[in-house]
């Protein structure tokens, strides 16, 4: 993704406050990602890297949201996407949601998702070689947690 990484970053950082944290998840590439990451994460301050280098990408995804340091998580931003406004509208969603229901809400968009952290600790992706995404919405769903909201696309 060293082509399309900094397009995507910069898109998304320029969406957000500082009330986020802009965690990318180097998963051991080897095509010159790194040193565009590196570059970027000294120039926006929102921005953290960590490199880990897991088999598949449910253990990714459970490595960036173990590595996060909110209270809650948007996942599912990916580094070939180029994203145009609606990030912060969905979180606004969630809140407005989550102060609403009595369980932990699980919202989940067209390619945007947000949880707490806790319960995405809790019901985390499983490491399945294909569909891990379909498998935690099921289980979200089993769990009664999904919630599920239809929008304009956020990105392209």
């Amino acid at each position: 993704m060293a082509d399309t990484i900094e397009e995507s970053v910069k898109s998304i950082n320029k969406l957000i406050d500082d009330r986020f944290e802009l965690l990318i998840l180097d998963d051991g590439s080897t095509d010159g990602s790194q040193s565009v990451l590196e570059r970027l994460s000294s120039k926006l301050p929102r921005v953290r890297i960590v490199y880990d280098d897991n088999d598949n990408l449910a253990e990714a995804r459970r490595a960036s949201i173990e590595a996060a340091r909110g209270e809650y998580v948007l996942i599912q931003l990916d580094a070939d996407d180029v994203y145009d406004r609606g990030i912060t509208d969905f979180v606004e969603i969630f809140h407005q949601i989550d102060d609403q229901v009595t369980f932990d809400p699980f919202l989940k968009g067209y390619h945007i998702q947000m949880a707490s952290r806790d319960l995405l600790l809790t019901i985390p992706h499983r490491s399945m070689g294909y569909h891990e995404d379909r498998d935690l919405w099921r289980r979200m769903i089993a769990e009664g947690h999904l919630i599920g909201l239809h929008h304009k696309s956020i990105r392209h």
